[in-house]
């Protein structure tokens, strides 16, 4: 993943301070070079830059195999629209997260075709939580 700016978006500065410690005692390699700073904001859940980037992705996979079904003329895409990282966002507070912290969700590419997996993120790796 590339160097990016990772918004910890929290109600108080106490929440960040317990966020970013979460962040730090995972050991996780993506956050080596990540600048670190505090958002205030409403409760929920975001995508921070890293999540942004998988779901952008995922996203991508989703136009290839729509183009890919309907140019063999195996389906219509009338009903179905791909996502987009606002919708991504809404469903992820509308769903919420497991037991894990994770969010995990297949979505339609065309009417009656589905994408090859589901989009998994991870709470503090993709996703912010505001409390």
């Amino acid at each position: 993943m590339s160097n990016c700016t990772y918004h910890i978006k929290a109600s108080t500065r106490e929440k960040f301070e317990e966020i970013l410690q979460s962040l730090i005692d995972s050991q996780d390699p993506a956050l080596c070079c990540a600048n670190i700073e505090w958002e205030k904001a409403e409760p929920g859940y975001y995508l921070n830059c890293i999540g942004k980037q998988r779901a952008k992705e995922y996203i991508r996979e989703c136009e290839a195999k729509r183009k890919e079904v309907l140019d063999a003329g195996k389906d219509t895409a009338n009903d179905t629209m791909l996502p987009t990282l606002e919708v991504i966002e809404e469903d992820i507070n509308f769903l919420g997260l497991d037991d894990q912290g994770e969010y995990c969700n297949g979505w339609g590419v065309t009417d009656h075709y589905d994408a090859d997996y589901p989009l998994l993120l991870k709470l503090y790796r993709d996703i912010e939580e505001v409390a």
